[in-house]
């Protein structure tokens, strides 16, 4: 175990292994709460094919290159920028052409400083590759300090040519402007830095000073105040000297390990194997309904064919009934099912779950509505995990205190939880306000108690009833912690109210790397809404402006796709998370981020991943080889489908039906999951790989347990927030070992799209 307390970010890491090897690999973890890193290292074996030998393959020197860069960025971050440059030399004296290397060398030793030096690296990466912005930034910060202002305006036009929204380029030109008495200039420059980070603090008080100056003090003012604002809160963002506050493009480079020539695309020997009876031997079941069947909840209904009955049968089919959870603190997932009148807990004993629903107090107490899903969370900061239930019925929202020894305590009233008369599927822990407590979002589906509406919208539909669009729409909820046990509604004074649309699922998620959460909300029927976080507790819906909801893109078009869920991660390793979303058929589309804060969506889904026939449940991005890449694990109603990330394609490698696959591999799951209604992900016995956990349709938990037999291993990473939540929620976590970079988010929401742990 290896572990590290920085006082300055508030956030203590633990790292923790299965059958580590010395001497082998280098893993370099950073884990970051918003604002700050902390890194330590483990050795870890990537791979078989990269085993060390004696001699010194292709590949092998490739890998050395990459290691020797990627140790460098790990001691720029520790500000031992003369240890770095010594690094990143011996990346280039093994492969002299790693742009990446030469690049982040220019940078060691601008920081070092050896401004000749780092002048003289720069100048030759750009004879390598004339657009990359790093060398051209960093020509301008040098030539700006020897007051050469028009070359220095000159370099940081040639980063905004390839980046017009960078923050940097724009506060440097506006500063030297400022300089010059070009006002006018500057303030413009000010205004983009501002538009692209609202936050930043150098960009605010600068034009503050500007218009204050100019004599337009009103508005002046009123920058200078935001800006004060933003550093008593300490939220804000600054443009300063030291390594990582230079500029995004004054930050050293790493490798990903998706490039192709260094992806691995052998299929792995991963098997998924049902193991419910070593894990449930004795597990109650719970039918959905009389018939033990699941109604499709999105299909078409006649009027007289709806009833109280079909109701709760339609809330049933949508809930989202295993939920993995830490109660004890052990490190090890134990199980919330929420598949009856009352919630049972089980006890991860190492391989086992143990039923221990007689101790748990109010929390599995017999709830008189239909029990849809649970979040959970530290939400007092008392070190032990607490309970958000959602159901549909008198009491949608209920909060349970963990009180110790797996008993919970129901303080719903005394947290000022309100009343919630709308039906929700889904709801997060989330530091929306950064002040280090736990907040809660909820999404709002529908108001069932307005009669459906026949539909007339489309002539296919007339006289049908279909669910959600014949139900009146719901707001969305957003509660701030109080810190003391108490929580405030503040959903209009944020903004997120909504539009009393039909939201299926919320993801929080810093989808533009400001080091705030942001909130994406999963809409039915209409463009999903992007919620950016101003860090001045207001949020901005920009999903049009990032073109999330691009007019004229027929994946997230209002009217076109039905979507009911969406999944996240950084699956092609630009450092920002893409998605994967979900519609209530059979298709899903992907979306990218640009790594500049916005998205491009794909306007045709490959045919292979459309499962004619069967309908989506949900989907996750998982590493489920270990090879440091994020697959796709897509549960439908005939089963359990996943797609391999080989770098510049996805590759289908199983299905129920394998002879749609055209491999002679062994199958990769031998286990029946035909009807599945809801999963979940993560480490149910501590070996490393990640398992699934489903719902089966007569109610029963199946267990498939991930047994890689590919010598691929894994770290964990325990993250406790101290002066951020103590649950960590929000924290980014980078791993680069040799070649291979990943990074990934921690949150919590119900239904799971991402594991929570890491």
């Amino acid at each position: 175990m290896a572990s590290l307390w920085d006082c300055r970010f508030g956030c203590f890491v633990e790292s923790m292994s299965e059958n580590m090897h010395p001497s082998r690999h280098l893993l370099l973890i950073v884990a970051s709460i918003l604002a700050g890193a902390i890194l330590f290292s483990s050795p870890r074996i990537l791979s078989s094919r990269a085993e060390s030998s004696s001699e010194q393959s292709a590949f092998d020197k490739r890998e050395a290159a990459y290691r020797a860069n990627n140790m460098g960025v790990a001691l720029l971050e520790q500000y031992k920028a003369k240890e770095a440059s010594d690094s990143f030399t011996r990346a280039l004296a093994i492969k002299s052409d790693l742009l990446i290397a030469r690049i982040n060398l220019a940078i060691a030793l601008y920081y070092l400083p050896d401004t000749d030096g780092a002048k003289r690296e720069a100048e030759t990466a750009l004879k390598q590759d004339a657009n990359s912005p790093q060398p051209h930034y960093l020509l301008g910060l040098i030539a700006r300090a020897q007051n050469r202002f028009d070359e220095a305006i000159a370099e940081f036009q040639e980063v905004l040519k390839v980046d017009m929204t960078d923050v940097g380029a724009n506060v440097n030109i506006g500063q030297i402007f400022a300089q010059q008495k070009k006002y006018p200039d500057a303030i413009a420059a000010f205004r983009k830095a501002i538009e692209s980070e609202p936050y930043n603090e150098t960009a605010l008080y600068n034009l503050g000073l500007l218009l204050t100056r100019t004599g337009r003090k009103e508005e002046g003012q009123h920058v200078l105040q935001k800006f004060q604002r933003l550093k008593a809160s300490g939220a804000g963002t600054t443009i300063g000297n030291n390594y990582l506050e230079g500029g995004h493009y004054a930050e050293a480079v790493v490798s990903t390990g998706i490039e192709p020539d260094l992806v691995d695309r052998h299929i792995p020997e991963v098997t998924f194997v049902d193991r419910t009876e070593q894990f449930l031997p004795s597990q109650r079941t719970y039918p959905h309904n009389k018939s033990g069947s699941v109604i499709a909840p999105f299909a078409l209904m006649r009027p007289a064919e709806f009833n109280v009955q079909k109701m709760h049968e339609l809330v049933r089919a949508l809930a989202s009934s295993v939920t993995l959870i830490d109660v004890d603190g052990d490190g090890l997932t134990d199980l919330l099912d929420l598949g009856g009148e009352a919630p049972r807990l089980y006890r991860n004993a190492g391989g086992k779950f143990v039923d221990e629903s007689s101790a748990c107090g109010a929390l599995c107490a017999a709830h008189d509505g239909i029990l849809v899903g649970a979040v959970a969370g530290d939400f007092d900061n008392d070190g032990k995990t607490d309970v958000l239930l959602l159901s549909y019925g008198p009491h949608t929202l209920s909060l349970y205190r963990n009180d110790g020894s797996w008993h919970f305590s129901d303080v719903t009233k005394s947290a000022g939880i309100p009343s919630y008369s709308y039906l929700t599927l889904s709801a997060a822990f989330v530091d929306v306000d950064h002040d280090g407590d736990l907040d809660i979002f909820v999404a709002g589906l529908a108001d069932m108690s307005v009669a459906p509406r026949v539909r007339t919208d489309l002539p296919n539909m007339k006289g049908f009833i279909s669910f959600p669009l014949s139900f009146t729409g719901a707001p969305n909820l957003l509660l701030r912690n109080n810190g003391n046990g108490s929580f405030t509604d503040i959903t209009n004074q944020a903004g997120v109210r909504g539009s009393l649309g039909h939201a299926m699922a919320v993801v929080p998620t810093d989808y533009d790397n400001h080091r705030d959460i942001d909130l994406l909300v999963v809409n039915f029927g209409t463009p999903p809404m992007l919620y950016s976080n101003q860090r001045d507790g207001t949020f901005r819906d920009l999903a049009h402006e990032t073109g999330l909801a691009a007019e004229g893109k027929r994946a997230i078009r209002s009217g076109n796709w039905d979507f009911i869920a969406a999944t996240a991660g950084d699956f092609n390793k630009d450092g920002f998370p893409d998605f994967f979303f979900l519609d209530s058929s059979f298709s899903g589309v992907f979306v990218t981020s640009n790594g500049k804060g916005g998205f491009q969506i794909e306007d045709k889904t490959p045919w292979y991943f459309q499962v004619g026939g069967s309908q989506n449940i949900g989907a996750q991005f998982i590493d489920y080889d270990n090879d440091g890449l994020l697959d796709l694990v897509r549960v439908m109603g005939d089963g359990v489908h996943v797609w391999r990330n080989e770098g510049d394609k996805w590759r289908k490698i199983t299905s129920p039906h394998q002879s749609e696959i055209g491999i002679n591999a062994a199958p990769l799951f031998r286990v029946n999951a035909t009807g599945s209604r809801a999963f979940a992900a993560g480490d149910l016995d501590g070996d490393g790989n990640i398992d699934l956990v489903m719902r089966a349709c007569d109610g029963r938990i199946v267990i498939a347990k991930n047994e890689a037999r590919n010598g691929n291993k894994s770290v964990r990473v325990n993250v406790r927030g101290h002066v951020s939540n103590r649950s960590a929620f929000g924290a980014k976590i980078e791993m680069r070992a040799g070649s291979l970079f990943q990074k990934l988010e921690t949150y919590s929401a119900s239904p799971a799209r991402r594991l929570r742990r890491i």
